[in-house]
């Protein structure tokens, strides 16, 4: 998934859920991991929760890392170490790259 693709994803979850609030270190994380992710199987897992439940997912809800999710390219191993990763990005970069300024 894409910085761009994982924003609409995030967007869409918080329009739908109200009580639902896109956090920095959620952003973050998404990032982090994206980049092994197939979009098309995440967000159709976001498409079904949201017919499913009136709760907002969680991250398990949308990714399964036994492997189906992820891209060929990426171990358990390697996902689990994204998964728990620390975040070495500062926020404000994130934001000035994504602001409407």
């Amino acid at each position: 998934m894409t910085k761009a693709e994982i924003l609409k994803l995030l967007v869409l979850i918080e329009s739908v859920y109200t009580n639902f609030v896109t956090k920095d270190e959620i952003v973050l994380f998404w990032f982090k991991l994206g980049p092994y992710l197939d979009c098309e199987k995440v967000f159709g897992k976001v498409r079904s929760h949201i017919r499913k439940s009136p709760y907002p997912p969680s991250v398990e809800d949308l990714i399964d890392f036994s492997g189906d999710m992820l891209m060929p390219s990426l171990s358990y191993a390697a996902g689990e170490r994204a998964f728990r990763g620390s975040i070495q990005d500062s926020i404000s970069a994130w934001m000035r790259e994504y602001s409407i300024r």
